[in-house]
């Protein structure tokens, strides 16, 4: 299971400098190097082998699932789950200007530093039915530890991703002004919201992949389980028969 939250911790930090030019003669232009960094946290991964089947059956529809309806099974063995969400943090540079003309302060605004943690806490949940240790415990074990190495990878790949897409998109468009000081508040809105449009539209790509590739993995580990049941089939019929 594969969630995805966003969540803005805003630490909106200000440095400010005043000064007083001429009105006319001021461009609002970056005055400090734009830092933009994506960072990957990962929990450890925490495991329960202490729920029942019917318990996890209810995680399992409570949960979000990014294999979709159809990989709900009616008894559920083991589940794996860990919502990922991203963290915002932004750091603004301002400064202020007297505007002796209309007896007032101007600035300009900058957004100076942009992080973003790509958080991810997974949970491995075994059914209680299975003792652990054993064979079937062993072999659920392995595949859903797969389910959280699919979406470690998916991760490692989007953050590149992430990084490259925040520093050529705001490359021109990390900045603003002149306007009164007193729009301060409503101009860093204006310039967090344009982060995290990025953000989300490549989070949403990145889900999308997740998707994708926990689909592929569940789908090729049943038509395996079926291709060996199919061929054991035959095997044992002939057994039986030869001890008719």
């Amino acid at each position: 299971m594969f969630g995805l939250e966003l969540l803005s911790v805003g630490l909106l930090h200000f440095a400010a400098l005043e000064v007083n030019p001429l009105t006319d003669q001021i461009e609002c232009d970056s005055k400090k190097p734009l830092s933009i960094h994506v960072v990957p946290a990962q929990n450890a991964v925490r495991y329960d082998f202490s729920k029942k089947t019917a318990e996890l059956n209810h995680i399992g529809k409570d949960a979000y699932s990014a294999y979709g309806e159809g990989h709900f099974n009616t008894e559920t063995r083991g589940l794996t789950v860990g919502k990922q969400f991203l963290n915002h943090q932004i750091e603004f540079y301002f400064e202020k200007y007297n505007d002796d003309k209309n007896d007032g302060k101007l600035a300009c605004l900058q957004i100076q530093k942009v992080k973003i943690t790509m958080n991810y806490a997974p949970t491995i949940y075994i059914s209680s039915k299975f003792k652990k240790g054993t064979p079937i415990f062993d072999k659920i074990l392995e595949h859903e530890k797969e389910h959280v190495k699919i979406t470690q990878r998916t991760l490692k790949k989007y953050k590149k991703i992430l990084e490259d897409q925040l520093k050529h998109e705001l490359q021109n468009q990390f900045k603003t002004g002149l306007f009164p000081v007193d729009d301060m508040q409503r101009e860093q809105q204006k310039l967090q919201n344009r982060v995290k449009r990025i953000t989300a539209r490549v989070s949403r790509k990145m889900h999308e992949e997740a998707q994708r590739q926990h689909n592929k993995f569940d789908d090729s580990e049943l038509n395996d389980t079926i291709k060996y049941n199919q061929s054991i089939a035959p095997k044992l019929e002939k057994i039986l028969k030869l001890n008719e």
